[in-house]
């Protein structure tokens, strides 16, 4: 009958849910470029593209303020606070030079002061260049605040949004572009209505390109919104930047399965060239003493890669892994005949 006879295959084995979901705007992921003062635009470099990957402290665009009276009166203000600052602190200077070159010949000579005097009038000279520094820099960026100021960008990433040009008109606190992170990815699986409860589920495999390779992806937290309409509660689940092939974008639609459980279920893989099919139902046909063979039946709810995971089947049972709808045939044709006969 061409009988090929197999030991279970032992397997360990994670249920799982095939759900569906998309990608969604990852907020922690994204930084905006705002106007801070109204006023006119003027690009900065080569021209913006949508998609462009656009590294920190990039300068989009340059920002002529359109003051009113009194900011331009506090600007004067605030300058001249600074220029006092600077020439407070650089009168001090000579003093406080002379002051370290005589500790230090004095230390050297016959230490008539001491280590820590020294150090101490070092530290007095490095806090009045500090002040001077700072004043000097502060008095040049408010001066120059008054003509131009550069919009860099804090954080770097994909350029996704653009919402102003070269020469436009803007007010305070437009949104002048957007960049995301696409390496971290944030997806929505929506929940099936029926079924497993899944909202428990702590872990995802995300397929992204519909090339049947999947990701892994770990839980953040339920879906603020799951959707207009929706009745089915969604998930948020964070795709590893490290094992993530491909870039994805918002709205891209993806394929996930969910875990039931947190713990494998020990069991056995069936191939599928084992399972014969009667009124519905599957059969697997088992070795039982010399030359017999019982046909059990197993539930196929549980597909593996090759077959079919089952529980309730010992790893040592001989299975028949080929020629067993031959068997199945075979028995059919047995009980006819022994009904014909009675």
């Amino acid at each position: 009958m061409g009988l090929v006879l197999a030991a279970a295959e032992p397997m360990e084995w994670t249920p799982e849910v095939r759900v569906f979901g998309h990608v969604v705007h990852d907020p922690g992921a994204s930084t905006s470029l705002n106007a801070p003062f109204g006023g006119r635009l003027r690009a900065s470099g080569t021209a913006l593209v949508l998609g462009a990957e656009l590294e920190a402290g990039r300068e989009l665009f340059r920002l002529e303020p359109r003051w009113t009276p009194q900011e331009l009166a506090d600007l004067g203000a605030r300058r001249a606070s600074a220029a006092a600052e600077r020439a407070a602190a650089e009168a001090e200077l000579p003093a406080l030079r002379l002051a370290v070159d005589r500790d230090r010949s004095l230390n050297a000579a016959e230490e008539s002061v001491s280590r820590r005097e020294l150090e101490e009038s070092e530290s007095r000279l490095r806090v009045a260049e500090a002040r001077v520094e700072g004043a000097r820099g502060l008095e040049a960026a408010l001066a120059g605040t008054a003509r131009e100021i550069p919009l860099v960008l804090p954080r770097g990433g994909t350029l996704v949004e653009l919402r102003a040009h070269d020469g436009e008109e803007v007010e305070a606190g437009r949104e002048l572009a957007r960049v995301e992170d696409l390496r971290s990815l944030l997806v929505q699986l929506d929940l099936p209505l029926r079924g497993p409860a899944l909202d428990g589920a702590a872990r995802a495999r995300v397929e992204l390109d519909g090339s049947g390779e999947s990701v892994p992806a770990v839980r953040v937290g339920p879906a603020p919104d799951p959707g207009s309409g929706s009745l089915a509660p969604a998930l948020l689940f964070r795709v590893d930047p490290a094992a993530k092939p491909v870039l994805a974008r918002p709205g891209q639609a993806v394929l996930a399965w969910l875990a039931r459980s947190e713990r494998p279920l020990r069991g056995v893989r069936l191939p599928e060239s084992a399972v014969v099919r009667l009124a519905g139902r599957a059969f697997v046909y088992a070795r039982s003493g010399a030359g017999g063979f019982t046909r059990t039946p197993v539930e196929l709810d549980q597909p593996v890669p090759g077959g079919w995971f089952v529980t309730g089947t010992a790893p040592a049972t001989e299975l028949v892994v080929q020629g067993a709808q031959n068997l199945l045939s075979f028995e059919l044709l047995g009980r006819q005949g022994a009904e014909e006969e009675d």
